[in-house]
């Protein structure tokens, strides 16, 4: 024996490795689509460039990361213990929830203003 799955097993594998990339990919993408503009302001430049702050960067990938590994971890365990399109559903509410925390609770730094500039009256 090769110690390859056959049959229905073989196949429900793969489906479920599939829908795991598709959970995490999906995952990543959004969060990255939604908090990437936030993380543009800082990097407006202000005066010379004074107001530049690439530790954003930092922040957004860990958060892209977030983004994918628990959609796909929330997936995992509640694929074991219902239906996985319960499951799915389960991944996509903590996605959503997510997202909902992420844009309440990180606002990088916005540039200050300089003096005379801006809107005039």
């Amino acid at each position: 024996m090769s110690g390859k799955p056959t049959g229905a097993t073989g196949t429900a594998t793969t489906t479920r490795r599939t829908a795991a990339c598709v959970i995490a990919g999906l995952g990543a993408i959004v969060t990255g689509l939604v908090c990437a503009p936030r993380a543009a302001v800082a990097f407006s430049g202000g005066f010379e460039g004074e107001d530049i702050n690439p530790g954003v960067l930092v922040t957004l990938a860990f958060i892209v990361i977030g983004g994918a590994l628990v959609p796909l971890a929330v997936w995992a365990l509640a694929v074991r213990w219902s239906r996985p399109w319960i499951a799915v559903l389960a991944a996509l509410a903590v996605l959503t929830l997510g997202l909902w925390g992420v844009t309440e609770w990180w606002t990088p730094r916005f540039p200050t203003p300089v003096p005379g500039h801006g809107p005039k009256l």
